[in-house]
């Protein structure tokens, strides 16, 4: 219990820095609802429905570039704000994955993952690991077991990435989905070895900075690698902008800060669902990002635990993003796929 304590509180001394770069991104403009295609009353109604879903910390909703409608529940959550992203995390290192890709640092998606890690090849106990690429880790094909149990299997070794490398795959890699956060957590070690920084200090040089995301707590396993499956807090309005640069293609203000290819390969489906999610339907996965449609229209989603989410609408030109308590009955993330669908989608005219 002790050590468990211990690893807890180097865990929670979060990485948590002010990026200096300047950008011309600097925050988002509110405008009306009404100058933006939107009805005010649905809006309104949708705000008073937001109010009864005790766990809703935070909502911002986003038209045509502009906040049309924000809430955040008082006494608990405010605009500045940071709360834990959970998964929603794993997109953001997708994006980073993608402009590390970009720029040279990794060379291609297909190169295996333990040419970045040699010095921990002689404690791989399953040797499939040595055929598991990066595009398998980013598509959840990488074969390694899912979340359960994931933080209490952790929280007491000392090397993270070693602890994930040394486990038996349950899939041979490339042939099944399998939802897995030990893999995101490799994907933020491949970056710091790629690249020679941390990953949340890459992300502060070609992300954070460009988007003048200000104010981040990003937690770090004892070695010092920032956690890839989750870990990562931000702002809602921050998760909005997020968002907002794939709805726009990577580009803002004239900035390509994500290269567009990668933002197309991201929203392909790599794998398809039979079943829905909540109102969501056609439910796929791609790059880190869950795809679907929903009220008919084709929807991209960042979704993290507890019902963090970033909603990319690119059909209406949206962009809805929402940050929740850490407290679960399990329906929480189910509740405001329906409350995006009955109560915001509805107020588009």
């Amino acid at each position: 219990m002790l050590r468990k304590m211990c690893v807890l509180f180097l865990l929670f001394i979060a990485c948590s820095k002010n990026p200096t770069n300047s950008s011309e991104w600097k925050s988002w403009k509110i405008r009306s609802p009404a100058s933006q295609q939107m009805d005010a009353d649905i809006l309104n109604d949708a705000i008073q429905h937001a109010k009864n879903l005790r766990f809703l910390l935070g909502l911002v909703v986003t038209r045509n570039g502009y906040i049309v409608s924000e809430y955040y529940r008082e006494y608990f959550y405010s605009v500045d704000s940071v709360q834990s992203t959970f998964s929603v995390t794993k997109s953001v290192v997708s994006a980073l994955i993608g402009i590390a890709y970009h720029e040279g640092y990794i060379e291609s998606l297909n190169k295996k993952i333990m040419d970045y890690f040699p010095e921990y090849k002689n404690y791989v106990i399953d040797s499939r690991i040595s055929n598991v690429t990066i595009r398998q880790l980013l598509t959840m094909k990488g074969g390694f077991n899912s979340d359960m149990a994931y933080l209490d299997y952790l929280l007491g070794q000392d090397d993270w990435l070693l602890s994930v490398l040394r486990r038996c795959l349950v899939y041979p890699p490339g042939e099944e989905f399998f939802y897995s956060s030990f893999g995101a957590h490799l994907l933020s070690g491949i970056l710091t070895k790629a690249t020679g920084r941390s990953t949340s200090d890459f992300a502060e040089e070609v992300l954070f900075g460009p988007l003048s995301i200000e104010k981040y707590e990003w937690l770090q396993e004892p070695n010092g690698t920032n956690m890839g499956g989750y870990g990562l807090s931000l702002r809602t309005r921050d998760m909005a902008t997020f968002g907002y640069l794939y709805l726009k293609k990577g580009n803002l203000k004239g900035k390509q800060i994500i290269p567009e290819s990668w933002i197309d390969a991201s929203f392909q489906y790599d794998t398809s669902f039979s079943e829905s999610w909540g109102d969501v339907e056609n439910l796929g996965y791609g790059y880190l990002w869950w795809l679907g449609d929903i009220g008919g229209e084709p929807i991209y989603m960042a979704s993290g635990r507890h019902g963090q989410f970033i909603f990319v609408i690119p059909s209406l030109d949206m962009v809805i993003a929402t940050s929740a308590l850490n407290k679960d009955d399990g329906t929480q993330s189910e509740q405001i796929l329906n409350f995006v669908t009955q109560y915001i989608l509805p107020a588009v005219r």
